[in-house]
């Protein structure tokens, strides 16, 4: 199997988890994964439903308690899928795995204003749709026009 998850990206085996979240607790990781791309992510997660082989999906550990004990799955992080695009007409391109106080200081850097209720907030843009991440009457979504998301799963 090892072989096999290695196509995808990075592959570490028996990780300790601490260093993955905030709250740095948790236990073993028997494999945990960066995938290279959303494409890589894609193949992954199919490889892993069709062969029966759980999997949680770990962004920057910021809303997240860890158990103690080993998990005999597939952690998968993002730390690979971090690109950020700033065009022109003011529109922002960011991979889940980017984090989203980085992502609004770099708007505010770019002479945009909306995002910077989340300077202080240590997620990942990914998560941060996920939850509508928020803060001072502001939420992430109010300002979201469109996510891509990973098909055909």
């Amino acid at each position: 199997m090892i072989e096999d998850l290695q196509q995808f990206g990075p592959l570490k085996t028996d990780v300790d988890l601490k260093p993955y979240n905030t709250y740095h607790i948790g236990g073993i990781a028997k494999y945990l994964i960066s995938p290279s791309s959303a494409i890589d992510l894609v193949k992954l997660i199919k490889y892993l439903k069709t062969n029966n082989i759980p999997y949680f999906l770990l962004g920057n550990g910021s809303n997240i308690v860890l158990n103690d004990e080993l998990y005999e799955g597939v952690i998968i992080t993002f730390q690979n899928m971090q690109g950020l695009t700033i065009n022109e007409d003011s529109t922002i391109y960011a991979e889940a795995g980017c984090n989203l106080a980085e992502v609004a200081n770099k708007s505010i850097a770019a002479s945009l204003k909306g995002l910077e209720f989340a300077c202080g907030i240590p997620g990942t843009i990914g998560g941060s749709i996920y939850g509508n991440a928020g803060a001072y009457n502001c939420c992430l979504l109010d300002y979201v026009s469109e996510v891509c998301p990973l098909v055909n799963l």
